[in-house]
């Protein structure tokens, strides 16, 4: 399964991205002229199949396994929301977990405000 993160710059996305896959991508620096998400696999871990494997010793263990693209932020540019590259990509995602800023900055909301009104 592939999960797409996206949302408006600054959210919060690749704070939840590296808290999913263990990564420490920079969240300070992400260039939003950058079309690739940052992508990461994830095995979920599941102590039922540590039991299982204890009681059967299979050849081979295959773990539940979902990957993450965490996209950049969602900016207005040319009559757009996304660029036709950034949209094929969500494309290929099964599901996307949008993520909704819950705190006060007043350098992002200045950034915030300027994004709506382009919208």
């Amino acid at each position: 399964m592939k999960i797409g993160i996206i949302g408006l710059p600054k959210s919060g996305k690749t704070s939840i991205f590296n808290a999913l896959t263990g990564q420490d991508v920079s969240t300070s620096g992400f260039n939003a002229k950058k079309a690739e998400p940052n992508v990461a696999s994830v095995d979920v871990k599941d102590s039922r199949v540590d039991v299982l494997v204890g009681m059967y010793r299979p050849k081979k263990i295959s773990c539940a396994r979902f990957d993450v693209m965490d996209f950049v932020g969602m900016e207005k540019k040319e009559g757009q929301v996304f660029s036709p590259s950034e949209l094929s990509l969500i494309k290929t995602s099964d599901a996307l977990c949008i993520v909704l800023r819950n705190f006060e900055d007043d350098i992002i909301d200045g950034h915030v405000r300027k994004i709506r009104s382009h919208i």
